[in-house]
């Protein structure tokens, strides 16, 4: 199967380079611009596959409002996944700063994140809880759709971290890792499934 991921458009948040994970903030200007973007890009990409598309999103309202306007556009009749597995990491207690507020608020945590990523300490997720519930995501809508022989692509609207955490694994690294690649606003990244880790 095909996968096909695309981040939403911008926030405010992001915009202001805010962390931003769980919550549940708004595409600003910017982002809708995007959308109407990222749409038409996709329609040229995936048109020619006639309907043989299953959209997934994350549950969060800026990939909701992408995973709505690209069912519209290229006219997908079967119901949009709304999973929770597609969410951005959690950032716990540093949700809504930016990296300059967190060294000033947690200095010892800002420290040990930037010496080892994967050990998170701000009540939110790490590395690999993110990654295992990504992962699972996928596997638990491909298990269900694998037999369905019209389905040939999964095209699935999600955050940054998420993009980059999926290119680290199929390039053979671990979550860790995923900081070494980037997921611009409407990125798409595409990839077989299922891969050899």
């Amino acid at each position: 199967m095909r996968v096909v991921m695309v981040r939403h458009g911008e926030t405010d948040w992001n915009l202001h380079r805010k962390y931003l994970g769980h919550t549940d903030v708004p595409l600003n200007q910017k982002g809708y611009f995007e959308t109407a973007e990222i749409c038409e890009n996709l329609l040229s990409d995936l048109a020619p596959l006639n309907g043989n598309i299953l959209i997934a999103s994350s549950d969060l309202q800026r990939c909701l409002y992408l995973a709505k306007r690209v069912q519209e556009r290229l006219h997908v009749k079967t119901d949009i996944i709304v999973n929770k597995s597609f969410r951005e990491i959690d950032f716990g207690d540093w949700e809504g700063l930016t990296f300059d507020e967190i060294q000033d608020k947690y200095p010892k945590q800002a420290a040990l994140f930037l010496k080892q990523p994967n050990q998170l300490l701000f009540n939110g997720e790490n590395l690999e809880q993110f990654s295992d519930r990504i992962v699972n995501g996928i596997q638990n809508i491909y298990n269900d759709v694998k037999d369905i022989h019209n389905i040939n692509t999964l095209l699935i609207i999600t955050h940054g971290g998420v993009i980059r955490v999926l290119k680290s694994l199929i390039h053979k690294g671990t979550p860790s890792d995923y900081w070494q690649y980037s997921a611009n606003h409407g990125e798409v990244f595409c990839f077989e499934y299922p891969y050899v880790s």
